[in-house]
């Protein structure tokens, strides 16, 4: 190989040879240091390979783009909210005692869930359902316990309510008074703080409805009523309504839990005359407010409930429109009703 000279390029080899010779040739020598120390300069000897080291191989890194942020695209949806953090109250931690207290054979240990998780409860508790008091077992146990096929596909977070209740005639969180006065609505939930919160615990308070009224257990169910309908201290919007009515019309036929717990129809105080329950007339209205705003943006939503097989059974959809049309007719015949979507 030649240089752009016309003359042979050195090898590596070449190349070191000379450089060391050079520097050993330079080196000065005592004499010319004079009667002073002698300053020894650092040498390294060149090697070939240090004349042409290896080539870097090639890394790439992924650097974070400035439009891909989460909170830079109003598309992305946001993470659900955590729920708020649990506290126990001072009537839950006596409940607790008070239950510790009791002999063996006054507390009945209730199996939930797919992996049977035992919660404990008074005997005398189980007279709030009559539907759970009939499935207690004694045989072959050292105390009364419940294990029965309908409570293995109940949420365990959702069963811890109707324990709650059980125990103190209450659960958590608890219903706190609006900041301007007792009787002024909407009312508050202890420890919830923000629309998230409020939300979550509407769900949630659906699914133990659903439970509550397995098990038979109407007062549950109308203090499950009151907490959804009167604490919307940040109000639900119209999905979480649509989410809420899907669990409440979808819920299943319990004429064989009727009869078990030896409760019929028109003992059920949570009924009105027409036959229909008062939540599912609660969440018609509330959506028949909401009637524009709900097809405008949350139609795929509303249609998607209303043909649930169950919810169509109850006739979602259907009781929905004619309760918004029944509203029309009402007003005046020179009365133009316009809706404006806010």
């Amino acid at each position: 190989m030649s240089n752009w000279r016309g003359e042979r390029a050195l090898t590596a080899e070449e190349l070191a040879r000379r450089y060391n010779k050079e520097a050993r040739a330079w080196t000065p020598d005592d004499s010319s240091q004079g009667n002073g120390a002698r300053e020894t300069l650092p040498r390294r000897r060149i090697t070939p390979q240090s004349l042409f080291p290896r080539k870097r191989q090639r890394t790439s890194a992924t650097v974070p783009v400035a439009g891909a942020s989460p909170l830079a695209s109003a598309n992305v949806s946001p993470a659900p909210s955590e729920a708020p953090v649990r506290v126990k109250t001072e009537a839950e931690v006596q409940a607790l005692e008070h239950l510790r207290s009791m002999p063996p054979e006054k507390r009945v240990k209730v199996y939930v869930g797919e992996k049977s998780t035992a919660m404990e409860v008074g005997l005398e508790d189980l007279d709030k359902s009559p539907v759970l008091k009939s499935f207690i077992s004694e045989s072959g146990a050292p105390g009364p316990y419940i294990m029965h096929p309908t409570l293995v596909t109940v949420n365990v977070d959702h069963f811890q309510s109707i324990r709650e209740f059980l125990l103190m005639d209450e659960y958590m969180p608890a219903l706190v008074n609006n900041p301007r006065g007792e009787d002024v609505l909407p009312k508050q939930l202890d420890n919830c703080t923000t629309p998230d919160h409020y939300r979550h615990q509407a769900l949630r308070a659906g699914h133990v409805y659903v439970i509550a009224e397995t098990l038979r257990m109407p007062t549950l169910q109308d203090l499950i009523f009151r907490k959804i309908t009167q604490a919307q201290f940040h109000p639900y919007g119209v999905k979480c309504l649509l989410d809420l009515a899907l669990i409440i019309f979808s819920r299943p036929e319990l004429d064989g839990l009727k009869q078990k717990g030896k409760v019929t129809q028109a003992e059920d105080e949570n009924e009105n005359e027409e036959g229909d329950d008062a939540l599912e007339n609660w969440l018609i209205n509330s959506l028949k407010d909401e009637f524009q705003r709900t097809m405008v943006h949350h139609a795929q939503q509303f249609f998607h409930v209303s043909a649930h097989s169950a919810c169509r059974r109850r006739e979602f959809g259907r009781r929905v429109l004619r309760r918004t049309v029944e509203d029309w007719d009402a007003l005046r015949p020179d009365v133009v009703a316009i809706e404006i979507d806010g």
